[in-house]
């Protein structure tokens, strides 16, 4: 199941680049952290996930909390566990 909702850690980071200096940019982001350009991109709108690393990195830099990352995928998570638990006991009726 993929999420569509864009992770406050991604909003935190574009709010992040928008205060820094004029010339903190993708491009400048990209080379401090050794990724590429496309790979900020893909961080700020949602549709992939820094690596841990990178995560600790951005939450030193710039106080983005590694959970702020995670928590549209925690509810996703939490999501399919209901749906498999409320499966698994329908099953479990039914064979009854």
């Amino acid at each position: 199941m993929e999420s569509n909702r864009l992770s406050l850690g991604a909003v935190l980071l574009r709010c992040a680049l928008l205060e820094a200096s004029p010339r903190e940019t993708q491009s400048t982001l990209a080379r401090k952290l050794s990724v590429s350009q496309q790979v900020v991109s893909k961080w700020l709108r949602g549709t992939c996930l820094p690596t841990v690393a990178v995560m600790v990195v951005l939450e030193d830099e710039y106080g983005i909390p590694i959970r702020t990352w995670l928590e549209p995928f925690q509810a996703c998570a939490s999501q399919l566990r209901e749906r498999a638990v409320s499966a698994t006991s329908r099953a479990c009726l039914e064979v009854a």
